[in-house]
């Protein structure tokens, strides 16, 4: 379990650092550079874009390296990319110095995953939890993030246009601290779990609704995750509340870990995966629908619950569906979906945000997106007709 955790710290890197803190330190950057929404979006999608080619690159590197390291790499080139963020103010370098951390956060992301499938291997009816704890990671690095960067960007703490660069930097720093732990945990499944012999697979069941209802999840979730602090500053939030909410998310990120270990563990169709979309989608729309701080509270909560959770039902899925062999290059698939649905959202959504001429629209786009998607992976049939691959 500690190793699957451990493991989990780089996806606070990658996701935690790499691609959700940019909404916290949006509103600041955004002021700083008189952004368009879309012009603020687009850095999103350059990381997600990247995001999309590291999955593509991940089976090559993966197979090239092996998962230990390849995780060890990506995760150290991640730490730098976040810390070299801020130092030019031009578009073109933002633009290349977010798709560097979508690049190799994508590569740490799927080989964890792989290591934390193997090691969730050896545990027998907790598997579904070792999962779980990995994808728990991300809410790791989304509540250091929260702590890390809001001195910097509250002007109720003293923040002003030019102190936003040390958010980075302290990411940055907490980073390269974490890599250590990520290595310890990657050369424990190492030396701790070997490799079976290939499986000779049976007929194998579609994983494709399950696929696409993930790229529709991912084209949904990264609006809210993009825009949602800059919604909360527009209805009169302060930066120390907004840093608040946002540590919440993640703390129900963890908390989700063991919340749905169990309904994950015992799913082997597409209603658990559903449930969890519907679930993020309705946190979408929970503050448009209800004012004040506790519809931003019942958001905040209810998203942090249901977003990683998703990302832990697909990987299980996979594990269930597949012969080990093919983990890294089905995780490998669900991964250059996401990335794929991920790349259109920030745009997407900034463009809405400017037409509509409130973050309003955005919520409105995403809560849509993703009860659309939980429609298609309700669609996914009970994988285990494929036979168990274990």
């Amino acid at each position: 379990m500690l190793i699957c955790f451990g493991l989990g710290l780089g996806s606070a890197i990658a996701l935690g650092f790499g691609r959700f803190a940019y909404a916290l330190i949006l509103p600041a950057m955004q002021a700083d550079f008189d952004w368009t929404f879309v012009q603020a979006g687009s850095l999103n999608s350059a990381n997600a874009f990247g995001h999309l080619a590291g999955a593509l690159a991940a089976i090559w590197l993966i197979k090239r390296w092996a998962p230990v390291r390849a995780i060890v790499v990506s995760v150290v080139l991640t730490s730098a990319a976040i810390l070299a963020t801020p130092w030019m103010d031009r578009m073109d370098y933002l633009l290349a110095i977010r798709f560097l951390p979508g690049l190799t956060g994508a590569v740490a992301f799927i080989a964890g995953g792989v290591l934390a499938a193997r090691t969730a291997s050896t545990l027998g009816e907790r598997a579904a939890l070792g999962i779980g704890l990995f994808y728990a990671g991300p809410g790791v690095g989304i509540i250091l993030s929260a702590a890390l960067t809001t001195p910097f960007v509250a002007p109720e703490l003293g923040a002003d246009s030019n102190t936003w660069p040390q958010a980075w930097h302290a990411m940055g720093a907490a980073s390269l601290l974490m890599c250590v732990l990520v290595v310890m945990a990657a050369r424990g499944v190492s030396s701790g779990v070997s490799d079976q012999a290939p499986t000779k697979a049976q007929a194998e069941v579609p994983l494709w609704p399950a696929l696409l209802g993930y790229a529709l999840y991912a084209a949904g979730y990264v609006g809210y995750i993009t825009f949602i602090i800059a919604n909360v500053r527009e209805h009169g939030g302060s930066a120390v509340s907004a840093g608040f909410w946002w540590a919440g998310l993640g703390t129900a990120g963890i908390v989700a870990a063991t919340l749905w270990s169990g309904l994950i563990g015992r799913a082997r169709d597409g209603r658990a995966l559903a449930m969890l979309i519907g679930l993020a989608g309705t946190a979408c729309a929970l503050p448009l629908l209800v004012s004040g701080n506790l519809g931003f509270l019942l958001s905040f909560v209810l998203f942090g619950l249901a977003f990683l959770a998703v990302v832990a039902a697909a990987t299980n899925l996979v594990r269930l569906a597949r012969p080990k062999e093919a983990w890294v290059r089905w995780i490998a698939y669900f991964t250059f979906a996401f990335g794929f649905g991920q790349t259109v959202g920030p745009y997407a959504s900034g463009a809405v945000a400017d037409w509509i001429g409130s973050t309003d629209g955005v919520l409105w786009a995403s809560a849509g997106l993703l009860f659309l998607g939980a429609l298609f992976a309700l669609g996914q049939r009970d994988v285990e007709r494929s036979g168990k691959f274990r």
